[in-house]
């Protein structure tokens, strides 16, 4: 904020110029701070950018983890039910028992717990 008229006027009447400096001083501050205000402005503008492109990513490999996860999930509780026929035709019930058990864990364990 500049003074009024008559202060610098009475300052430039104390020391010649100094009206002119005080002027020059006030538009250095306000070019500095108007490159100041744009460089935090570019920033923010990359900060979102970023945060965007992330939350993109996040999104994308996420389905594939999901897919992943279920493909995977599905080939054990097949491998589980297909160990449980070979141990029950040989004669081990418990043993198929409990290796039924797992996928008819992991399916009811599936539904009850939401993410």
């Amino acid at each position: 904020m500049l003074p009024p008229p008559s202060l610098l006027q009475g300052f430039d009447d104390v020391l010649p110029g100094t009206a002119k400096r005080i002027l020059e001083l006030a538009i250095a501050e306000s070019e500095h701070r108007r490159m100041l205000e744009s460089s935090i402005t570019q920033g923010n503008i990359a900060a979102q950018q970023a945060n965007s492109q992330l939350i993109s990513n996040q999104a994308k490999h996420g389905a594939f983890n999901d897919t992943l996860g279920q493909t995977l999930g599905f080939v054990t509780c097949l491998s589980c039910i297909g160990a449980s026929v070979y141990t029950a035709i040989n004669g081990h019930e418990l043993l198929a028992l409990a290796l039924a058990a797992i996928p008819t864990a992991a399916v009811i364990k599936a539904y009850f717990i939401k993410k």
